[in-house]
């Protein structure tokens, strides 16, 4: 915890000033509180970043629910498609152009997120559909 740096949203120089007291740099009570502090904020980003990944999960549930009935004609036109290819199409060519996409130079990747991934955070999640 000695390494940790709470970084406020809304700092004022007077707190500021009162934290880089000399009474208060020995004082254990307020020690600790800047080490509950750091935890805290540690454990609301871990809690943020788990509540994304709870919520795009039950996205992708909700195309099997048929919560949206055009994104779930979308999901069963594209497995079909897939399979079609699947069937058409050797394993190893597959593999070949699935492996030449995967490592290929960076200069030729998109910097932005997957679309699928961007189309799974738009998908309604339980909250959305509660309300």
């Amino acid at each position: 915890f000695g390494g940790l740096k709470v970084v406020s949203e809304y700092s004022d120089d007077e707190e500021e000033d009162e934290d880089s007291s000399p009474g208060k740099l020995y004082n254990p009570v307020a020690v600790l509180q800047k080490k509950l502090a750091a935890l805290e904020t540690t454990g609301m980003k871990v809690q943020a970043r788990l509540q994304k990944i709870a919520s795009t999960f039950e996205s992708f549930n909700s195309l099997f629910q048929l919560s949206d009935f055009f994104i779930t004609l979308m999901l069963l036109v594209g497995s079909g498609a897939v399979m079609v290819v699947l069937w058409l199409v050797p394993f190893s060519w597959l593999m070949a152009v699935g492996g030449c996409f995967v490592l290929r130079h960076p200069r030729f990747r998109d910097p932005l997120p997957a679309k699928p991934l961007c189309l799974a955070s738009r998908l309604p999640d339980k909250q959305d559909t509660m309300v």
